[in-house]
């Protein structure tokens, strides 16, 4: 979730003097290896990066398979959606200043 979508959102909950718990994230879910090949295409990056299982990688506590979060309170709420976060990937990235050319 791209923090300034969230800081955006909770200045909404805020406002509205809301209570209780609300999921807000940007709308859509992926994987970490589409999440992966989103920031290699936002950066233009010709790196390959192939897919793992998370089972390669030991973890002192076990994660859940999907951890996609309900934002149908806020949305109800607010009549408000997040928007997909491939773009608000995006604008993050954008919001770098591009490499400086080697030499």
């Amino acid at each position: 979730t791209y923090t300034r979508d969230l800081a955006s959102a909770i200045l909404d909950l805020a406002q509205r003097r809301a209570v209780g718990i609300y999921h807000v994230v940007n709308s859509g879910a992926c994987s970490w290896y589409e999440f992966a090949l989103e920031i290699a295409r936002c950066m233009k990056s010709k790196v390959p990066i192939e897919p793992v299982s998370s089972d390669a990688f030991r973890r002192p506590a076990a994660r859940p398979r999907n951890s996609v979060l309900s934002c149908r309170k806020f949305e109800r709420l607010t009549g408000k959606r997040l928007r997909p976060w491939s773009e608000a990937l995006a604008d993050y990235i954008g919001s770098f200043p591009a490499p400086s050319a080697p030499g």
